[in-house]
């Protein structure tokens, strides 16, 4: 797994008289996973496993997900997957002093993306439940899966959310 994290921000306050202060403020956030499979080799087409799709895509190879019912799994099945997550944040602050009044007013704006690869399946998965001998392990050895399963293709999917807000307050003594 590779995981990389940015992160940037930027203020700027300004005095426009002694009663007046402005802010404004940048955000940037990034935050980036990469989980690959280690082989890149069809292992599903070389061990002659019948009724799976042929990828030509490296990312969809590796060692078959193999679980048997009251044991641990071999190999991983929600790999290959990527995530990017990008924040872009903008805020602003006018704060007035007036007498025995303090008036703050701002407002603050996000934008959050994010773009995902979870095919999380290209390797293949084979269960073996005990469905047919009553026994996991004995499926298993007759290669007996109960269930199968591989998803292929790239699902990446940009997706964002824009977020607004606005105050205004007013402090009085």
């Amino acid at each position: 797994d590779k995981e990389r994290t940015m992160n940037v921000g930027i203020t700027n306050t300004h005095i426009f008289s002694p009663a007046m202060v402005g802010e404004l403020r940048l955000g940037y956030n990034r935050y980036t996973q990469i989980r690959a499979n280690l082989i890149l080799e069809d292992i599903p087409e070389q061990w002659g496993i019948k009724g799976t799709t042929k990828s030509p895509n490296p990312i969809d190879h590796g060692v078959p997900s193999i679980r048997v019912s009251g044991f641990e799994s071999i190999g991983k099945f929600n790999i290959p997957s990527d995530r990017t997550d990008i924040i872009y944040q903008l805020a602003g602050s006018l704060n007035y002093t007036a007498g025995n009044h303090s008036l703050k007013m701002g407002a603050d704006m996000w934008m959050v993306g994010s773009m995902r690869l979870n095919n999380g399946g290209g390797r293949g998965e084979f269960r073996f439940t005990g469905a047919y001998t009553g026994t996991g392990l004995a499926d298993l050895l007759l290669g007996y899966p109960r269930q199968t399963k591989r998803r292929l293709g790239d699902s990446r999917n940009p997706m964002w959310h824009e977020f607004y807000s606005l105050y205004l307050q007013d402090d009085w003594k």
